[in-house]
């Protein structure tokens, strides 16, 4: 496979040019093949490279989105749930990036959400509301306790952990869909790459 296939890990060197680097060198570290024997697998790669990429400005240097990155490639080639690596991926990128979400208090009136209490949730606003905060907004997605819970430990959940989480039963499409708005708020941009 070549060094510079989509979804590889490689060492470049590169020249800078009039308009566009010239890449001089490459070596590859790892190339992933594994994840090219599930549509599933290949899915997620590719649509956490696009959230990474709409994250970061051209030229910037982020390690801390590098690394996770590096690591989500590793779990989607491994045995681990592709819902449940992206889930986490898009959780720990958002932080990453500075745009952590609020879900332990309404973002408008600073009041505390109890443990065990629904929410909604308004990626504008980048977090949760309480019953009083909500008004007539239309742009809310409900938000379950278990939802908000799984949020939390998902933004702290270690790669060796990722193949032993769930998401709770019925809660994947509410995660899935807090974290979607709210990371395409954030970069102004809808992502193309659908996510498993």
């Amino acid at each position: 496979m070549g060094a510079t296939e989509p979804l590889v890990y490689l060492r470049a060197q590169l020249a800078t040019g009039r308009n566009l680097d010239i890449l001089t060198e490459a070596s590859l570290k790892h190339p992933f093949s594994g994840l090219r024997e599930s549509p599933e697998r290949i899915e997620g790669a590719l649509y956490a490279a696009e959230v990474t990429d709409a994250l970061l400005d051209e030229r910037q240097a982020a390690p801390e989105l590098f690394d996770l990155l590096l690591s989500t490639l590793y779990l989607l080639e491994g045995a681990a749930p592709p819902s449940v690596v992206v889930r986490r991926f898009e959780a720990q990128a958002l932080d990453a990036a500075g745009y952590t979400p609020e879900l332990r208090r309404c973002v408008v009136c600073r009041a505390g959400r109890p443990q065990d209490r629904s929410a909604v949730f308004c990626a504008s606003l980048g977090g949760i509301l309480c019953s009083r905060c909500r008004g007539g907004r239309e742009d809310l997605i409900p938000a379950s306790a278990a939802c908000l819970k799984a949020l939390e430990e998902l933004s702290r959940l270690p790669a060796h952990a990722v193949a032993a989480f769930r998401i709770p039963p019925g809660e994947d499409a509410r995660v899935r869909s807090i974290l979607r708005a709210h990371l395409e708020h954030h970069v102004e941009r809808q992502i193309r790459s659908s996510a498993p």
